[in-house]
């Protein structure tokens, strides 16, 4: 089988796939652990470099689920952003697999909607190559008071 070649995506200042902004590439947001053709990417605070997060707290106490969403959101961009790092070009980031973590109170039972707001969003961007696995789960509190926390395992498709 041959490989076709690629130009890679050059990403502009101020980049906006599909009308969200997309993080530049300034102080590191991940850690990311490569295992064969994989990558796991971890991110805390679901804020975008150089912006506040849309929320702190625990959902279903201190912020409610539209802005559980706009913190999933930030968080994916975040996640797609170190992807890029990670393959090079935002044209070959397949999403394998996605763990959400949303701070929430024992009564909030909709932590897959807050999840679906981050995945809709990948499939938006990446079309096929964003669908993806994906688990969320509540949490009692997770750093520096962060609403949602994602870890994504990628690879270049």
């Amino acid at each position: 089988m041959r490989l076709r070649q690629r130009t890679p995506t050059r990403l502009p200042i101020g980049f906006r796939p599909c009308g969200w902004p997309f993080p530049s590439s300034g102080e590191p947001v991940l850690r990311a652990l490569p295992d064969g053709g994989l990558q796991h990417l971890h991110f805390g605070p679901a804020a975008l470099p150089g912006r506040l997060a849309a929320g702190q707290g625990t959902v279903g106490r201190d912020i409610d689920l539209e802005t559980a969403r706009s913190c999933a959101h930030d968080a994916v961009l975040n996640c797609l952003a170190a992807a890029v790092q990670a393959v090079g070009d935002l044209d070959r980031v397949r999403i394998v697999q996605m763990l959400v973590l949303v701070a929430s109170t024992p009564d909030f039972g909709e932590q897959s909607q807050v999840a679906n707001a981050a995945s809709e969003l990948l499939i938006e961007v990446l079309g096929e190559n964003g669908r993806h696995a994906r688990t969320a789960i509540g949490v009692a509190g997770l750093p520096l008071n962060s609403p949602v926390e994602i870890q994504m395992v990628i690879t270049a498709a």
